[in-house]
């Protein structure tokens, strides 16, 4: 499913567009890549933050924890917008990361999906995650039943 999620900014183009897999080389200590991993790490936050919204009560409660989490994907944009391009060689390290960055992005996603398919995508959920206002639930969740012993 299709969330048209704008968490991601358009930073980074290299994770998402390498055809050729990255040199065997160690981890670089350069901008580009270091942001590359900054936002993978703020990618596996999110998948954890999101992985506790159950419920109205759970989605209400991860809503300040996921307007810091944009406000720091802002920040991540505003640095790599302020980066020369990466030379061949760094665009080679950050592709290390593609995998990485694919399955926190994949994770993240089917969290969001989970949402859309439960109906607990708030108004507020879909702001702070930048959703596509049409995926707003039109009618409250109906509570989660409890578990079966």
């Amino acid at each position: 499913m299709n969330t048209g999620i704008l968490l991601i900014p358009l930073a980074l183009p290299a994770l998402l567009s390498a055809s050729e897999p990255p040199s065997a080389q160690s981890a670089s200590s350069s901008p580009h890549y270091i942001l590359a991993q900054e936002l993978i790490d703020l990618l596996n936050e999110t998948d954890s933050i999101l992985s506790m919204c159950y419920d109205a009560d759970s989605i209400r409660q991860a809503i300040p924890r996921l307007e810091t989490q944009r406000m720091k994907m802002n920040a991540i944009a505003v640095r790599q917008s302020e980066l020369p391009d990466p030379t061949a060689e760094e665009e080679q390290d950050v592709l290390q990361l593609k995998e990485q960055f694919t399955t926190a992005w994949n994770n993240v996603s089917g969290q969001i999906d989970r949402l859309v398919l439960n109906g607990l995508i708030t108004p507020e959920l879909a702001a702070v995650l930048s959703l596509d206002p049409s995926l707003v639930s039109q009618q409250p969740a109906a509570p989660p039943a409890p578990p079966i012993r």
